[in-house]
Parts: structure tokens; sequence; C-alpha cells
């Protein structure tokens, strides 16, 4: 109920024109966050949407890809994640739109990103904190496909 709280609609509808405009979408996260954008990288696939999950920045590959095909999710519990700091920023100094899944606990990250998809990430759920952010994140991913699935099926 506090993910819907924060859930801001002007930018979830931005993000998922941005989704559907989009050739490649990638995915940056670790640790657990890692696991939930694997699942969202098959929740795209089955739309015929290519999408794959790094746990970190990988220089080869960033020089390789057009920019404005590609649409960029770095997902941070904090916000504070200095490995997805770095990634959003090398992602938007090389002029590729980053979208930020995050808790609202530190600015950092939110203040590089173009747009902010926010999650209940307070500490006050424990001991379900883990479960209940994982249930944040699986609740963002989820509207965003089946909006963006909505969407080409309008087409």
């Amino acid at each position: 109920m506090e993910t819907k709280k924060l859930t801001k609609k002007d930018a979830f509808i931005r993000t998922i024109n941005y989704m559907a405009q989009a050739k490649q979408i990638d995915f940056y996260a670790n640790d657990n966050n890692y696991a939930e954008v694997q699942s969202a990288c098959l929740k795209l696939s089955t739309l015929g949407i290519r999408a794959q999950a790094f746990n970190t920045l990988n220089t080869a590959y960033l020089d390789a890809i057009e920019p404005s095909h590609t649409l960029a999710f770095v997902v941070s519990h904090s916000g504070n994640n200095q490995t997805m700091v770095d990634a959003a920023y090398a992602l938007r100094k090389k002029r590729i739109r980053v979208i930020g899944i995050t808790g609202k606990l530190s600015p950092t990250l939110e203040l590089i990103c173009n747009e902010n998809l926010y999650i209940d990430s307070y500490s006050h759920h424990l001991p379900f904190s883990i479960m209940l952010y994982g249930l944040s994140i699986h609740y963002i991913i989820d509207i965003l496909v089946v909006s963006l699935s909505l969407k080409k099926t309008k087409k």
C-alpha cells in the first residue's frame, strides 16, 4: 500500500511511453534486486521486447549500443548504492534515458535519473522489509509490463 501512495501517475505514463519507443531495455541492479530485474526481463521478452539485466556497468557494451534506442532502469533500495549511482551517471553521460526505481531514503540516485519510480523502502516493516521491498519492485514492474502490453495491443 505504501508503494501505491508513492506512485506518481505522470511518471508512470512517461515511463511507459519511453518503454514503447525503446528497442532495447536494460536493467541495472545488484544483490536481491538483480533477481527481481531478471524477472522483469523475462516478462518483457514475452512481449517481444529485448531486455537484459546487468549487475554492474559493462563499458564495452555501453560503447557498442545506440543510446537513442536504449532505455535503462537502475534499481537501488536506498538510492545510495555507489555501483548503481555510478551506472546511472555513466548511462546519462552516454545520453541514455535512465529510470530510477528507488526508495526515498537518499536523493543521490534520483538526482541523476530522468524519471524516478518510488518504492516503499523504509525499515518500519521489519522483519518483513526484504520481502515487502521485493513485492514493491514486482508491483512497479508488473504495472509497467501490463500497461505496455495494453498500449501495444491498441496499436
